[in-house]
């Protein structure tokens, strides 16, 4: 089951890769010959932009289990112009 949900989480980050050019993927991998998905980690063009521009201090947002297959997801956040929290990136681990 883990198996099919992990290339489903590479699927879906082809999709957002073909719908915006500057997105970023990352995976880690617990033994790079099985193919065994330990974490990964995206940024939008957005999330990149937001970092860029108001990137002086980062924050981190953990929130155990929130993923479907119960792994942690990590947010790094900023404080923007405005005073409103910004994510500029998400991974799970």
């Amino acid at each position: 089951m883990l198996e099919e949900e992990e290339h489903e989480l590479v699927r879906a980050a082809e999709k957002f890769s073909e719908r915006d050019p500057n997105f970023f993927f990352a995976l880690k991998y617990a033994d790079p010959e099985c193919k065994v998905i330990s974490g990964c980690m995206w940024m939008t063009t957005y999330q990149q932009y937001n970092l860029l521009k108001n990137g002086d201090l980062i924050f981190l947002d953990a929130k155990a289990n929130t993923t479907r297959i119960q792994w942690p997801l990590i947010c790094p956040c900023i404080s923007n112009y405005d005073n409103s929290t910004e994510s500029v990136a998400f991974s799970v681990i």
